[in-house]
Formats: C-alpha cells, sequence, structure tokens
C-alpha cells in the first residue's frame, strides 16, 4: 500500500511540473516580446486615442540643435498635431547629486522648467512655453524668462502657483532625473534625438519629410488637413 501511494504522489508531482513548465515558458515569451516592443509605446502621451502617431523626441533644453529641432517641429504640428501624441524626454547627467547638465545649471533649471509646465498645463500650454523659451537661449533657465513665458499661457493662477512650486523645489528635480534616467535606459544620447512610432527618425528632415512619415496609413491620419496637402 505505501508503494502506491509513493507511485501515486510521485505521478501527481510530475503532472504538477508539466502543467507550470508551460505557463512558465509562455511568461518568458511575452516579458521578451514585451521589452521588445516597449520602444514603440514610450511616451507618457497627450491622448488616449491608439491611432495617434507617437512623436518622441529628446532633448538638452539650451542646446542649439535641440532648438532647431523644436521650432521645425513646431512647423509639422501646426499641420498635422491633432494626430500626432508628442513626448518630449530630457538628457542630462543623474549619476550624483545634483543633477548636471552639459550647457550648465541653467539648463538643468530651464529642463526642470518645461517638465514642470508639461506636468500641470494642457499641451498646447506646454508647447507655448517651450516656444517662448526658445525665442531666447542664453536666458533659458532664469527665473525672470520662466515666469515671462508663464504670463503668456492660458493657465489658471493655481496652475501656474503649482508650476512655480514645482520647478523651485525637489519636485522638479526628480521629474529631470526621472526624465534623464528613462533617456538613459532608452539608450539616447544625442540632442535632438526624434523617434516616429518608436523608430529613430533623422532630425533634421525637412517638414515634408515629417509630414509623410506621419501620415503613412494609420487610422483616421489619413483624414488630416495637413496629410491631404503632401498628397
Amino acid at each position: 500500500m505505501a508503494f502506491l501511494i509513493r507511485v501515486a504522489l510521485l505521478a501527481w508531482i510530475y503532472q504538477s511540473v508539466l502543467s507550470v513548465v508551460p505557463l512558465r515558458s509562455w511568461e518568458i515569451q511575452h516579458n521578451v516580446r514585451t521589452k521588445e516592443s516597449s520602444r514603440a509605446h514610450i511616451g507618457s502621451g497627450f491622448g488616449l486615442d491608439a491611432r495617434l502617431v507617437p512623436l518622441d523626441f529628446f532633448v538638452m533644453s539650451k542646446c542649439p540643435y535641440a532648438i532647431a529641432c523644436e521650432q521645425r517641429l513646431n512647423d509639422v504640428l501646426a499641420l498635422v498635431g491633432e494626430h500626432v501624441r508628442v513626448t518630449p524626454h530630457y538628457i542630462a547627467n543623474i549619476d550624483g547629486y545634483p543633477t548636471t547638465c552639459k550647457h550648465g545649471e541653467s539648463e538643468c533649471l530651464g529642463d526642470r522648467q518645461q517638465l514642470c509646465v508639461l506636468k500641470y498645463a494642457k499641451f498646447h500650454a506646454f508647447w507655448k512655453f517651450l516656444m517662448c523659451q526658445d525665442k531666447n537661449v542664453t536666458s533659458i533657465g532664469e527665473p525672470d524668462t520662466a515666469e515671462a513665458c508663464l504670463m503668456e499661457l492660458d493657465a489658471s493662477a493655481s496652475v501656474v502657483s503649482l508650476v512655480k512650486s514645482c520647478y523651485s523645489s525637489d519636485e522638479g528635480d526628480n521629474a529631470l532625473r526621472n526624465s534623464a534616467h528613462k533617456t538613459s535606459q532608452l539608450g539616447v544620447r544625442g540632442s535632438c534625438t526624434v523617434w516616429i512610432r518608436g523608430r529613430e527618425f533623422p532630425e533634421d528632415s525637412s517638414v515634408e519629410e515629417y509630414v509623410s512619415e506621419i501620415c503613412k496609413p494609420s487610422g483616421h491620419v489619413g483624414s488630416s488637413s495637413g496629410c491631404q496637402l503632401m498628397r
């Protein structure tokens, strides 16, 4: 009887192992696929519509190349902005404390200011703030410039207060560190780097080339007036 019990127990263990192994195998495959596809879904996004084309750009706020890139993107968004999900990312050195930036402390401040506007205001307000700061690269990060650019936004006093509190505190530094950490994880180092649909796109491309890439068949994007102009 004891022998039969041992045989039954071994059979039960064997069947249990068989039932677990395929599950673990599926989990491993799923995790690999998820990691491989993460590049196409990195943005926090400014719209829930899955048909929006993800466009991510990686910058240092005082980098001349970044500013030129942002001006080009501004022209692109004027044509097809309603069908693009735009997410900015920042490049900084987070190896130690405090966070440091290639173009000095004022660049870190500029990064923080932009991230805080992004956090508390709507995207169009963030973009307007960005364009305002870009008018004078030497003043990016200066408190007076941030104040003046905030005044140009169609934002409530409470939002402005939250933004100022954010970039003047550890909240802003944490936002920059988190953004820079994500950029580092993605292996991006150059400012400006642009990704469209999770793939790197030449940042110095013409507006027409950007629009052409964005207007590739993807849901309702083809109905955009900007896309129609490219046909």
